[in-house]
């Protein structure tokens, strides 16, 4: 038998102890996250022609006609062209722009289809409207008389199944091209009686990206101001909880967002099919430490009424922690701030978010929670600091295994061109939001 001097057995002893330390971080590390990042990497925009796919090489834009936009806005006699579907770019033919700057553009309008015929009647204050700007770039004359493709992915329109597209309004500062040639026909006139016009044609070519179909999901949400909306947020029908909820939109600053449907939630929900559950969002709110914090009882409010659950989970919170300077903490283990089958009273921001993520694990077993960082605000210029307070929300999403949008790194989302003042969305910032969401959603439920 081998003998080993002492030195040797003291050698051996600590690469044992170094083995079993390390060992026990590795584990320590897949305990803490499984070992996985759950951030949801959203699919990429799709451009699918869809329609008039040839009309740039048959109808070359020096052969148009101007058209008269007094007989605007026009829509297609065809209205289950772009049914359920999100528009992501557009080949125009430009005929004339009133000057060469960046506030030229041309209005699209989403139109439910029913209206959309001869003697029909239709209000266009009430449609859905988006003004879509010429790339300044491209305006060389007044005169243009070439073909622009637009890039329309950050505008976020959505055309739902019983709606249509229709185009231009007669103050649009862009006159399109229109041809003689009939075989698309379009309905005119549509603020007045519709009048089908069977050999005039303006050509576009539209590309589309099919959306996720993920209707008979309920869909609930628990934010701050950024999610809140008068007659939704708190609406004591909805839950009889939310009623005393502040809120902040819509207000005149923001006289884009005048309704439920154009926030980022209201976008996301709807072009996927969702329905809403439950929007338990507080303006001034945060996760923890002041009126309506979220660890408490809100994050297991979620559901409605009638006692529906929801399937899907919206966490949008925690810039009102940052912007109070609430201390951040960490989290390692649910049973730091899990004990005895009772939760402990938080000191900081981590334990207070991973209680409240732990909270809708347990209360809402079936739903999928959606955590989403913030992004940098302007009012608060600080991003190492924001970045800390993120941090803590992947982590603890990550112990939890509950899938992360990370908007927070989301280049194309800046509080200088997305938000009013610095923190709160903007039409631009809301659409944005919901651009990243839908993708997410749709690589998720893949």
């Amino acid at each position: 038998m081998k003998k080993f001097s002492l030195k040797k057995i003291i050698a051996i002893i600590a690469i044992c102890l170094v083995v079993i330390i390390s060992a026990g971080l590795v584990v320590k590390f897949v305990f803490f996250n499984n070992g996985n990042d759950y951030r949801v990497n959203a699919k990429e925009i799709e451009y699918n022609k869809t329609f008039g796919v040839d009309f740039k090489q048959e109808y070359p834009s020096e052969n148009l006609l101007a058209i008269n936009t007094k007989n605007a806005p026009f829509a297609y006699a065809d209205t289950s062209l772009f049914s359920g579907k999100r528009i992501t770019k557009i080949d125009i033919p430009v005929s004339e722009v009133i000057s060469k700057d960046a506030k030229q553009y041309f209005t699209i309008y989403t139109v439910k289809s029913n209206l959309v015929k001869v003697d029909g009647s239709v209000s266009i204050n009430d449609c859905a409207q988006y003004k879509i700007y010429i790339p300044e770039s491209e305006i060389t004359s007044v005169k243009l008389n070439k073909w622009i493709s637009i890039d329309l992915s950050s505008y976020f329109i959505f055309v739902e199944e019983d709606e249509t597209l229709a185009f231009f309004n007669f103050e649009d500062p862009v006159i399109c091209g229109y041809s003689n040639t009939a075989g698309y026909d379009y309905i005119y006139n549509l603020s007045d009686k519709g009048q089908e016009e069977k050999d005039k044609s303006i050509l576009m070519e539209v590309y589309t990206d099919d959306l996720p179909n993920l209707s008979g999901k309920k869909a609930s949400v628990i934010g701050d101001s950024i999610s809140t909306f008068e007659g939704v947020s708190n609406n004591v029908e909805m839950n009889s909880t939310i009623g005393e909820n502040r809120v902040h939109y819509p207000r005149q600053d923001y006289r884009d967002i005048d309704s439920a449907d154009k926030t980022w939630w209201g976008r996301t929900i709807n072009s996927t099919g969702m329905d809403l559950c439950v929007n338990n969002s507080w303006s001034g709110s945060r996760v923890f430490n002041n009126d309506g914090a979220a660890y408490q009882t809100r994050c297991t409010e979620l559901h409605n009424n009638q006692g529906e659950q929801p399937d899907v989970i919206f966490v949008y919170m925690g810039l009102n922690d940052f912007a109070g300077e609430v201390p951040i903490g960490s989290f390692k283990k649910l049973s730091k701030v899990y004990k005895n089958n009772a939760y402990i009273e938080p000191t900081n921001f981590a334990e207070a978010y991973a209680i409240m993520i732990h909270k809708m694990k347990e209360r809402y077993k079936n739903a999928d929670i959606f955590v989403m960082t913030s992004p940098v605000i302007g009012r608060k210029y600080m991003p190492e600091l924001l970045g800390e307070y993120n941090q803590v929300m992947i982590d603890v999403a990550n112990y939890f295994e509950c899938p992360i949008i990370d908007l927070a790194n989301y280049k194309a989302y800046s509080y200088v061109d997305c938000t009013v003042d610095g923190s709160h969305p903007n039409q631009r910032g809301m659409d944005i939001m919901a651009d990243l969401l839908v993708r997410s959603l749709k690589a998720y439920y893949a």
